[in-house]
C-alpha cells in the first residue's frame, strides 16, 4: 500500500522486444498491472513510453495507455540536441501532431475516467488477463488487432456495485510497424456492442466543429476508420437522442427496438437465421420508408441542417451491416503464442583502466 497518488512505470516493452506481437502483448500486461493497482488505491497512473520508435509505436503507447485509463503519459525526451527531437525531425513532428489530438479531442474526455477492463480481439498480441469479447460482455466482437475500453466516471467507478455503465469506448488499432517500415493502410473495422448499449456517437479522433452533422450509430455493427494504431473514441447513448429525431423519433425508436430484440432472440437461439433475415428485411423496409419521410424535413432550432437524414441513413447502413455480421462464423480465442527469444549475448569482462 501507499500514499502515492501517480503510479509511473517505465514501460518499454515496445523496444525491449523485437517481436511485434510479443511486444504489444508486454506493453498492454504492463498496462493492466497499472489499471488494477491504480483502481485499487485511488491512484493515478502515467506511465512513460519510449523512444526513439516509429510513427505507429507512438501512436501505440500513448493510445493504448488511455484506453487502460492512464492520465497522463511521459518520456524522456532528454535534450533538443537528441536528433530524434529536433524540430521538424522524426519523433519531434509525430509528438507534436499526437499531442494535438490528445489534446484536443481525447484527453478532454479520458480525463476523470477509469478503465474496468479491457477488450482484446483474440491475437497472438492479447494479455491473458485480459476480457475477450463475448455474448452479453459490453464488447461482443472486435475485429482482429483491435483492443476496446469502456470508460466510467471515477465519481460512478467506486460506487458499491459498480463499475457501472460507461460514458465513453476508446477502441485502438493494434497494427504497429518498426522504423523504416511502411506503415499498413487505414481499414475500416467494425466493433459489436452488448445490449447495455444502445447508441454510440462518434467524438474522435477528430473534432468535428459545432453545429455539424453527428454521426451516431445503433450499436449493433459499428464501423470505424482507423489508420495503423490509430484510435477513436465514442460516446454512449446520447442524451438528446429523441429531440435529434423530432416527430421521426417513435418510428425510429421502434425500428431500433425491433432490430435490438430480434438480435437477443437469435442469440438466446429462440429464433433462426431465416426468422432474423425476415425481421431485418422489414426493418430495411421500415427505414426506407422513414428516409422518404425524413427526406424534406427541415432542421429544428440549434439542428444541423440534413441530421435527420443522416441518422436514419445510418440506422439503414447498420441494419445491412448486422444481416452481414449474424452470418459470420464465431470468433475463436486463441491462446497467444510465446515467440522464441533469441539468447542475450555473454557480457564481456571489462578490463580495468589502472595498472
Amino acid at each position: 500500500k501507499t500514499q502515492m497518488p501517480i503510479l509511473s512505470t517505465q514501460n518499454y516493452s515496445i523496444k525491449n522486444f523485437g517481436h511485434k506481437d510479443y511486444a504489444r502483448r508486454a506493453y498492454c500486461s504492463g498496462m493492466g498491472r497499472d489499471r488494477v493497482a491504480a483502481n485499487k488505491y485511488h491512484m493515478t497512473f502515467w506511465p512513460l513510453w519510449v523512444t526513439p520508435c516509429s510513427t505507429c509505436e507512438m501512436r501505440y503507447q500513448i493510445y493504448a495507455a488511455m484506453a487502460y485509463g492512464a492520465q497522463g503519459v511521459v518520456c524522456f525526451a532528454y535534450t533538443p540536441n537528441r536528433p530524434n527531437w529536433k524540430p521538424n525531425v522524426d519523433n519531434y513532428n509525430d509528438a507534436r501532431d499526437i499531442h494535438r489530438t490528445v489534446a484536443d479531442t481525447f484527453g478532454p474526455r479520458v480525463w476523470g475516467m477509469r478503465s474496468p477492463g479491457v477488450y482484446h480481439a483474440p491475437n497472438a498480441d492479447t494479455p491473458v488477463t485480459e476480457s475477450k469479447p463475448a455474448p452479453g460482455e459490453i464488447i461482443e466482437r472486435l475485429e482482429t488487432e483491435l483492443l476496446a475500453s469502456p470508460l466510467v466516471q471515477e465519481k460512478d467507478f467506486y460506487v458499491e456495485g459498480g463499475p457501472h455503465k460507461p460514458t465513453y469506448i476508446m477502441v485502438v488499432d493494434k497494427r504497429t510497424t518498426e522504423k523504416n517500415e511502411d506503415e499498413p493502410k487505414p481499414r475500416t473495422a467494425h466493433v459489436e456492442f452488448g445490449p447495455q448499449i444502445k447508441f454510440v456517437e462518434l467524438l474522435g479522433p477528430v473534432t468535428l466543429p459545432a453545429g455539424h452533422i453527428r454521426h451516431i450509430d445503433p450499436a449493433w455493427s459499428v464501423p470505424l476508420e482507423l489508420k495503423a494504431a490509430g484510435a477513436a473514441i465514442l460516446g454512449v447513448d446520447p442524451p438528446d437522442m429523441k429531440q435529434l429525431l423530432g416527430d421521426s423519433a417513435d418510428t425510429y425508436m421502434a425500428i431500433v427496438d425491433r432490430v435490438r430484440d430480434m438480435r437477443q432472440a437469435l442469440r438466446d437461439k429462440k429464433i433462426d437465421l431465416t426468422a432474423a433475415d425476415k425481421t431485418l428485411a422489414e426493418a430495411r423496409s421500415q427505414a426506407k420508408d422513414l428516409a422518404a419521410r425524413v427526406a424534406d424535413a427541415k432542421p429544428a432550432a440549434g439542428e444541423a441542417a440534413g441530421q435527420r437524414q443522416e441518422l436514419v441513413a445510418r440506422l439503414a447502413a447498420r441494419i445491412d451491416d448486422l444481416s452481414t455480421a449474424i452470418h459470420l462464423p464465431p470468433v475463436e480465442t486463441k491462446p497467444a503464442a510465446e515467440p522464441e527469444m533469441e539468447p542475450a549475448p555473454p557480457m564481456k569482462a571489462k578490463k580495468p583502466k589502472h595498472k
